[in-house]
């Protein structure tokens, strides 16, 4: 199994802590913008923040995105994300 910090480092180019990642996730509840989670999350947490997905985000992104691309917005979403 990969250590987090070796996971964050390849998606961000730095290594960041579990104990800093749990963090960041009581702050957060990230998915994949499924409405009925959407609205089960402000039923249940009203005052937590949605965060997006970062994978399904950048599917997104790359199903539309010419394969001649691909590497340049790869670069940038890392950019963007980090």
């Amino acid at each position: 199994m990969r250590r987090v910090e070796d996971i964050t480092e390849a998606l961000w180019g730095r290594k960041v802590s579990p104990a800093t990642i749990s963090e960041l996730n009581k702050k957060a509840v990230v998915g994949d913008k499924c409405l009925r989670m959407l609205e089960a999350v402000g039923e249940v947490f009203p005052e937590a923040k949605y965060q997006r997905c970062t994978v399904h985000f950048s599917r997104n992104v790359f199903s539309v995105v010419p394969h001649s691309k691909m590497t340049l917005v790869a670069k940038m979403l890392r950019a963007i994300h980090a």
